[in-house]
């Protein structure tokens, strides 16, 4: 049985449920190997194979060649799992996603920011003058921020997707 890493079974979870879950270990299980193939060994409609196949790739989870058959000249798709691929993928969403959090920790802390009471809007100083301190959505007066619990929970999000834990 081929291993699938836990991230990348979390990530088919969310994004298409048990059934593609499913799909994507017995596609490791099997090796190279066609929709019908899987469509057979899961008893499903080859239909919700291919449309689970197709999102495996978009995900790059998933790729496929091409085979002609020489006699009839029909196109034959071999799916692969493509672990190398989906841990690649992965480590560069979880990259994208720190560095966001690296910008908000440094806006955070340059920042004076000024927050609407019902929590409408987070203005920096500027935007907030510009509004007279007052909310544009609400009209409420919009009060100045401690930011010591926004960065620490900024801090903790970080180092927890440095650990591999978010």
């Amino acid at each position: 049985m081929t291993e699938i890493p836990d991230d990348v079974r979390e990530t088919v979870e969310e994004e298409m449920g048990d059934e593609g879950l499913t799909i994507l270990e017995h596609l490791a299980d099997l090796g190279p190997t066609t929709d019908t193939v899987l469509a057979e060994e899961l008893d499903t409609k080859t239909s919700t194979i291919r449309r689970n196949l197709y999102q495996l790739y978009e995900e790059r989870i998933a790729d496929y060649r091409e085979n002609r058959d020489e006699e009839k000249g029909w196109l034959t798709f071999v799916w692969s799992y493509t672990p190398g691929e989906a841990q690649r993928e992965l480590e560069e969403a979880r990259e994208a996603a720190a560095e966001e959090i690296r910008e908000e920790i440094e806006r955070v802390k340059e920042s004076e920011l000024f927050v609407c009471p019902d929590e409408h809007v987070r203005l920096e100083f500027a935007e907030a003058m510009d509004l007279e301190f007052h909310c544009p959505r609400c009209g409420v007066s919009v009060e100045r921020e401690d930011t010591s619990e926004r960065l620490a929970d900024l801090r903790e999000q970080l180092e927890a997707m440095e650990q591999g834990t978010a």
